[in-house]
């Protein structure tokens, strides 16, 4: 997602400047390795303009149902604007109907829906920055479920990070941030770490 000019987004907001995320890095090259326990499909992102590189490893192990996928985010490049990267896994075989589960703390999986919170009305559901508010902290793990052949996706994840499931048969959770203003909470907190974020997925 892209940030405004002097960017809303901050340590405690969320709030890109369309509801749109766009395409980070450029694909470079794809390689798989075979072996009797595990499978291995090796993804190269690199983008020399932009400075935005991705590795991503998907596993695939003997007589298990999951697949695990390890991506390598390198340094979010310093620009004019705040990006915040998300990871996006899809399905046309899904279709939620706008309804999706996330973890609550790691006890139990919580209905949500689409620019719906049971608890107060959301003002700004119907506004450009409806992701937001669509937007949960996910613990451990966050699921769609097609309401009419009960398929079933699942994500989870090895750290805390936010996640939603607006777009049909998809799953997004954000791996990482760099932002270049504090938000209107005025905490304080700059978010412009340049390091390499590496995150471990369970499909």
């Amino acid at each position: 997602y892209q940030g405004f000019q002097g960017s809303r987004s901050g340590a405690a907001i969320f709030k890109p400047a369309t509801n749109e995320s766009l395409r980070y890095s450029k694909f470079q090259s794809i390689y798989y390795q075979l072996t009797p326990v595990v499978s291995q499909i090796t993804q190269l992102f690199n983008d020399s303009d932009s400075g935005e590189t991705a590795l991503v490893k998907a596993r695939i192990y003997k007589d298990l149902s999951m697949m695990e996928w390890e991506v390598a985010l390198g340094p979010i490049p310093e620009g004019d604007r705040g990006k915040e990267v998300i990871v996006v896994f899809e399905t046309d075989s899904i279709d939620q109907q706008n309804i999706f589960f996330t973890d609550s703390n790691g006890l139990h999986m919580e209905p949500r829906m689409v620019n719906f919170r049971p608890r107060f009305y959301s003002a700004e559901a119907s506004s450009t920055f409806n992701i937001s508010v669509n937007y949960y902290p996910i613990t451990s793990a966050i699921a769609i479920r097609d309401i009419y052949w009960q398929n079933q996706m699942t994500v989870m994840t090895t750290r805390t990070m936010g996640g939603s499931a607006m777009q049909t048969g998809a799953i997004e959770l954000m791996q990482s941030r760099r932002l270049n203003y504090d938000d209107i909470s005025k905490k304080g907190v700059f978010l412009r770490s340049s390091e390499e974020v590496t995150a471990t997925y369970y499909l």
